[in-house]
């Protein structure tokens, strides 16, 4: 899986929107929740990451075990690909 081209990440009124920076993939601006936002940020500069790398990111900022870790990266790539903001 990978970040997708073309959006890039501002803190707009203490909320992270996603900007369209390419015109082919749309003008909607869409909204992260504090914790989408410091993973899409992670994840961004990397060519690709699988859910193992996101659930190592998300228990090394955040106080989580593991299996909570899993389920929520699992959760959060589902979300990122339904709203086109990765792709496998």
């Amino acid at each position: 899986m990978k970040i997708k081209e073309g959006y890039t990440l501002h803190n707009i009124a203490n909320e992270a929107i996603l900007v369209p920076t390419d015109e082919n993939i749309g003008n909607d601006c869409i909204s992260l929740d504090p914790v989408s936002a410091d993973l899409w940020v992670a994840m961004k500069e990397k060519t690709s990451f699988c859910i193992e790398e996101l659930t190592e990111t998300i228990m090394s900022i955040y106080e989580v075990d593991r299996d909570t870790a899993h389920e929520d990266s699992i959760a959060i790539a589902e979300t990122w690909l339904e709203m086109n903001i990765a792709e496998l």
